[in-house]
């Protein structure tokens, strides 16, 4: 190992072993001793933001500026020339924080490093080491400038094919990209100055481990709230060796910001690692024997006792990759409860739940609700920028508001352009299922031919033998239709199991004008006729869930809603046509409205029991959109 200090005639180990004792800490509380780095960082973290922020901005309003002037924008150009600014920044900022790191502990173990002579050096080798620092961070650095140059790029194409002069453009480029750039100076400035000082604090302590001989041991300290990550918060208390790696999310580090942890560890990361010799006390227990205790809800993550309340009661299914999303999501702020309906409160995490919802709704609600704040998740965007799945062009959606559902935007156009053809003449294998035309009512014996029914003048007579029987033509018949719902297991899971004989038994065997007003209805939801943007068979399927016990009356809303958000209530609704009108488009026709609820849909529906059924229907309807929201929700619901 290099040595980056100098020895001044070092007395041996042996004659010094009484006051290396005598110069032993002690007492240790690590919340102290994070505080206190992390105080150190932030103020540096903060210069750091100021001076990237400035960097960024300077360079998208000199390239806006030129390309206003020349109509010309290279983006290799444009990332040589940020380079040549921004990494030369980053070595400098190293440095600062590297030996600011290295004062703090000096001064902390100055008693012990003076009896064991122990001396650091301002030396070459000092340099050589955060050089080495910089060559592992150099790539992420330079893939910084290329992001950022190349979707420029992107969106400056998007914005010509608008016909907008060039002055126009540069303003939108810059009027856009201020904003992201600073936030992505926020996110470099807290990462690379987290990670560098905490590289500087490891090889500080290895260093002094190996010239005093002290059992140097190490523990992890997450910062506690709302912003860490599940596999940091549970890496929280670890306690191993100096020599030994962490296990963070099932990766190996050193110590916190590690490259070794990859981004999804090094990222935006905030937490400490407490130095200690093992004899030490560490927050009143022998350092070799602190077990470590995260805190967590095992099923949740990070949660309080009103929203694992609700978590518990709400009836999530086994997808295993909604729950890792459900327990790697911060803590919400607030679940609170006034009058109202129920609603999710932008970018301050609060949930709204009324006291006066029964519990099968709250359920079904609150799993809504919650999928709202999974798509206000800023660390779930980040892993969603990270997967690679999105191009330039959506990741700009995504992040100019903020929303994970604004990747689907182009798939909810989609979907919507073919739920106008089901309407078309031209269309006619689709349309079937949507013809207005009633059979029964065009031919006066058609429910005696289906069902064995005589609509005479003088009353309604049944000439079948049984219900069983009257049961298996209606099957039969449902069977042959065209629509969506055209099969029987679909109509018993939203009407409820032998849906014909409770009917039935309710009305009286031989109330046969009550019959066929029921099988009307039942027909038509089948042969998704009386289409009328979808509605009439929703409330007539509901209606029927209610009395016979099928497919909850909320999950059907939200299936009417999720339909209605990306066809924008031209077929079922949910929302008021006011609600969809609030922003402006991000794609022609779908805003933020249209892609929110529907991915609040999607996690309602796919969270639940009857996820395989909804998503039967919903695939029909809504392809594209599902395929895309599946997509997304893989990207940031594998935790490895």
């Amino acid at each position: 190992m290099t040595r980056i200090y100098s020895r001044k005639d070092t007395p041996s180990l042996a004659r010094n072993k009484k006051k290396l004792n005598y110069f032993k800490r002690g007492r240790i509380n690590s919340a102290k001793e994070a505080r206190e780095q992390l105080v150190l960082r932030n103020n540096h973290e903060r210069r750091f933001n100021k001076r990237l922020s400035s960097l960024f901005r300077k360079f998208v309003n000199v390239n806006m500026y030129l390309y206003k002037q020349t109509g010309v924008y290279d983006a290799s150009v444009a990332k040589q020339t940020l380079d040549q600014d921004l990494l030369p920044l980053v070595l400098s900022h190293y440095k600062r924080v590297s030996r600011a790191t290295w004062d703090h502990n000096e001064i902390r173990y100055k008693p012990l490093t003076k009896a064991s002579a122990f001396v650091l050096g301002r030396s070459k080798e000092f340099d050589a080491l955060i050089d080495r620092y910089f060559r592992t961070r150099e790539l992420v650095l330079s893939n910084i400038s290329f992001n950022m140059s190349w979707q420029i790029r992107g969106r400056l194409a998007a914005l010509r094919a608008e016909d907008l002069t060039l002055d126009q453009i540069a303003r939108t480029i810059s009027s856009e990209y201020i904003p992201i750039t600073r936030r992505r100076a926020a996110l470099i400035a807290r990462t690379e100055t987290h990670g560098a000082a905490s590289f500087a604090n490891h090889q500080y302590h290895q260093e002094l481990a190996n010239d005093t001989g002290i059992e140097m041991m190490k523990k992890w300290v997450a910062t506690a709230d709302d912003r860490t990550r599940s596999d940091h918060a549970d890496a929280n208390g670890q306690v191993v060796a100096m020599d030994e790696d962490f296990t963070v999310g099932g990766a190996k580090m050193k110590h916190a910001g590690d490259p070794r942890g990859g981004a999804k560890n090094v990222i935006n990361c905030r937490c400490v690692i407490v130095y200690v010799d093992a004899e030490d006390e560490l927050d009143g227990t022998p350092a070799a024997q602190v077990e470590p205790d995260d805190g967590l809800d095992p099923n949740w993550g990070d949660v309080d006792s009103v929203e694992k309340k609700f978590h518990d009661n709400a009836g999530w299914n086994n997808n295993q990759t909604i729950r890792n999303i459900i327990k790697d999501s911060p803590k919400l702020n607030e679940v609170f409860a006034k009058s109202g309906g129920a609603y999710y409160m932008p970018f301050q995490r609060k949930i709204h739940m009324p006291s006066k919802y029964n519990a099968d709704r709250t359920n079904v609600v609150w799993k809504h609700e919650y999928g709202h704040a999974i798509d206000d998740t800023p660390k779930f965007r980040d892993r969603l920028r990270a997967s690679g799945i999105l191009d330039a062009e959506d990741m700009n959606r995504v992040e100019l508001h903020g929303n994970l559902s604004l990747a689907a935007a182009l798939q909810i156009q989609a979907d919507r352009k073919m739920l106008s053809g089901y309407k078309r003449a031209g269309n006619k294998e689709k349309a079937k299922g949507f013809d207005k035309d009633y059979k029964w009512k065009r031919d006066p014996d058609f429910m005696a031919k289906e069902f064995g029914i005589d609509l005479a003048e003088n009353g309604s007579t049944m000439t079948i033998n049984s219900i069983d029987e009257f049961q298996d033509k209606v099957y039969a018949f449902v069977n042959k239709g065209t629509g969506p719902l055209a099969n029987s297991a679909v109509l018993e899971k939203i009407l409820g199991k032998d849906w014909v004989k409770k009917y039935l038994n309710d009305v009286g065997k031989g109330r046969t004008s009550s019959i066929n007003y029921y099988l009307e209805q039942v027909i038509e939801i089948a042969e998704g006729s009386r289409y009328n943007n979808g509605t009439y068979w929703l409330d007539t399927a509901m209606g029927f869930s209610r009395k016979y016990g099928g497919i909850s009356n909320d999950e059907i809303n939200m299936f009417s809603d999720f339909v209605g958000s990306v066809s924008n209530n031209k077929f079922f609704k949910g929302h008021a046509d006011s609600y969809y009108k609030r922003y402006g488009s991000v794609v022609t026709g779908v805003n933020q409205d249209h892609a929110g609820e529907a991915f609040a849909n999607w996690f309602a529906l796919m969270g639940g029991d009857n996820a395989a059924f909804w998503r039967e229907l919903l695939e029909f309807y809504v392809p594209e959109t599902m395929k895309r929201f599946d997509d997304i929700i893989d990207a940031i619901g594998v935790i490895d």
